[in-house]
């Protein structure tokens, strides 16, 4: 064969010169149709579809049945990953506000998310507000106390829990760190309040209060609380924080940190509150599946006003104006009652994202309202407390996404609303009253 004389040799070096450089016309779409069937692929898809012809290396001898339990192996690798980050991505962000736990429509406490607004990089005015402060991180909560007003931001960790409380001077607006670490369960979130030279927040992870001191932001105590406080409330003179899954409250004195009682709520059968708000002389409460508002006498540290409510998931309550106001867990009218004497006084709203009254003035109760369900406040409207129709007053706009209850409040003559990284403070002089 090597020798260029033999006759295979003379054979091939003929056909070589002579053969066709392509194959002939007629053939082509026929060679073309039969190639397309066994198109070669790479060897590790070949192997797992188990097409001898499809083994870019070619045949039977090719193929290794060692390549398949690889792949099921690297599979299972990669969506045990991906089912761990899944997990991670949706465990609860610490309950509304990063410390309150918002109602599904079951009507139990489950986590939002709300969700902390999303961060901005520096101060941008809304277009009413007359000041903005900046912080470093979103803004968790916004407090007002004594003399000053108090805000909870979270740190470079995590957007959903608080890490940091600060001061802000109403007058300047100048902002202060006062605690520069909470100190809780990183878990936990944590909502406050601020009386009697202190800072209260509770915690709900080890169902305690940690006591701040609020010029120092030494922590100087903790209380222990029942099972799962939630948002704290002041008033009388005492700090009261509801335990959410014991149907109780805690009643904590503001000038010792002792607690001086623990009162059960019977007519809420060992669920709530949910939302608690001192009026003028009773501290009102409500939990959602039970259609009862309450009225604890804070002097007998008893229930002594009980006040039907109609069907339905109960998440907020406020006493504003002489009324008392109980907001649905769903888009449904506020239920409103005389609170001297628990009168029903009729119904109003229902629109998405209503919130409860933050303040009266001039027969006027102002009503925070959004676009979608809270927590996005948007607007806020003038309810004529006499008629619980909408005031003739402008509805004010605020031109952000405000949070909700615990990112807008009223206090030293100013709205104030936190979005994303900033507070905005806002004159209570636009809706008519200073």
């Amino acid at each position: 064969m090597n020798d260029p004389r033999s006759t295979d040799r003379l054979l091939a070096t003929w056909f070589e010169s002579d053969a066709p450089t392509s194959a002939p016309e007629a053939l082509k779409t026929d060679i073309h149709r039969a190639t397309a069937r066994i198109r070669p692929r790479p060897a590790w898809l070949a192997r797992m579809r188990g097409t001898d012809m499809n083994v870019i290396e070619g045949g039977v001898g090719r193929r290794s049945p060692r390549l398949a339990p690889a792949l099921v192996l690297l599979a299972l690798l990669l969506i045990a990953i991906l089912a761990a980050v899944a997990v991670v991505g949706s465990r609860p962000p610490g309950d509304r506000l990063a410390a309150v736990p918002s109602v599904a429509p079951s009507g139990a406490p489950t986590s939002s998310a709300t969700r902390a607004p999303s961060p901005s990089p520096s101060a941008t005015p809304t277009p009413l507000a007359d000041a903005t402060i900046a912080f470093d991180y979103p803004v968790l909560e916004v407090i007002a106390g004594n003399d000053a007003m108090w805000v909870s931001v979270s740190g470079e960790d995590t957007h959903e829990l608080p890490r940091t409380i600060h001061r802000i001077d109403p007058g300047t607006t100048t902002s202060t760190v006062v605690v520069d670490s909470i100190g809780a369960d990183d878990r936990s979130p944590v909502s406050m309040v601020q009386a009697n030279g202190s800072i209260w927040a509770v915690a709900n992870a080890g169902n305690q209060m940690l006591r701040f001191d609020a010029t120092s932001g030494r922590l100087v105590g903790t209380i222990p609380l029942g099972e799962f406080p939630i948002e704290p409330a002041v008033g009388f003179g005492f700090v009261w924080s509801e335990n959410y899954r014991d149907g109780s409250v805690t009643k904590i004195d503001a000038t010792t940190g002792k607690v001086a009682a623990t009162i059960t709520i019977a007519e809420f059968r060992g669920e709530g509150p949910r939302s608690i708000a001192a009026g003028e002389k009773l501290l009102w409460a409500v939990t959602p599946r039970q259609d009862v508002l309450v009225g604890i006498d804070p002097a007998k540290n008893r229930v002594v006003k009980t006040i039907d409510l109609a069907a339905d998931l109960h998440c907020g309550v406020a006493a504003v104006g002489g009324r008392v106001w109980v907001a649905s867990c769903d888009p449904k009218p506020l239920q409103v009652f005389d609170e001297a004497t628990g009168a029903p006084q009729g119904v109003f709203g229902g629109a998405p994202g209503i919130g409860v009254p933050l303040f009266a003035a001039d027969g006027v109760a102002w009503i925070p309202t959004g676009d979608d369900v809270p927590p996005l406040s948007t607007k806020l409207i003038g309810i004529d407390l006499a008629t619980l129709q909408t005031s003739e007053r402008p509805v004010v706009d605020l031109g952000v996404q405000a949070g909700g209850e615990r990112w807008i409040t009223v206090g030293h003559g100013s709205l104030w609303y936190a979005t994303g990284n900033n507070v905005n403070r806002l004159s209570l002089d636009v809706f008519g009253s200073s």
